[in-house]
């Protein structure tokens, strides 16, 4: 409520900064205009400004700072209590096991890949559907693990010249004793 108040004034407290500013201004304006009224002069019906005049400085206007400062009687500031959360232990073991999985996943994908990366030095063409299910078999049905190691396969592959990714969408393969369906999906060298 007070936050409001304060953004109601804010404008009207611009304004009288503006109103103090303004006879100062005035008064310069007014200083200008009478120096051209003083050192102009008339030649052949023109007006001749005077020439630029290099000031000679004696005195330098010191700067005027104003200081605008929130009165803490008349807008108090409001303290906000600070949470404080216990720790369920629970709730901390199921995070951490899911991370370990994560971290586990990760770890196992990078050997896959490089397991993969390394044959790519021998062979001349890889089945990843049949490393799919290979996947899916040497762990316990991590469909995860499997589209992890295939896509970042194909990324890789397909930014490497000698190799090219073949995808044939008609062809779905499936395993027996799994329930996934997946492309026929071949890497070869060009």
């Amino acid at each position: 409520m007070v936050d409001s108040r304060i953004d109601r004034l804010q404008p009207k407290i611009k304004q009288f900064f503006n109103a103090l500013n303004r006879p100062l201004f005035n008064t310069r304006v007014r200083k200008f205009l009478n120096f051209l009224l003083n050192r102009s002069s008339i030649q052949n019906n023109q007006l001749v400004l005077p020439e630029p005049v290099h000031p000679f400085v004696t005195h330098i206007p010191t700067t005027t700072f104003m200081v605008i400062q929130r009165q803490t009687e008349l807008f108090p500031v409001r303290t906000s209590q600070s949470n404080t959360y216990t720790e369920d232990p629970q709730k901390r073991d199921k995070a951490f096991n899911a991370e370990r999985i994560k971290l586990k996943q990760q770890n196992l994908a990078g050997l896959w890949i490089s397991r993969i990366l390394d044959q790519k030095k021998y062979r001349k063409d890889i089945h990843l559907w049949k490393l799919f299910f290979r996947i899916l078999n040497e762990n316990q049905g991590d469909i995860q693990l499997g589209l992890i190691v295939i896509y970042q396969l194909i990324k890789a592959f397909d930014k490497d010249e000698n190799w090219r990714v073949e995808i044939h969408p008609d062809e779905l393969v499936s395993m027996p004793g799994h329930s996934f369906v997946i492309h026929d999906i071949w890497l070869k060298q060009k």
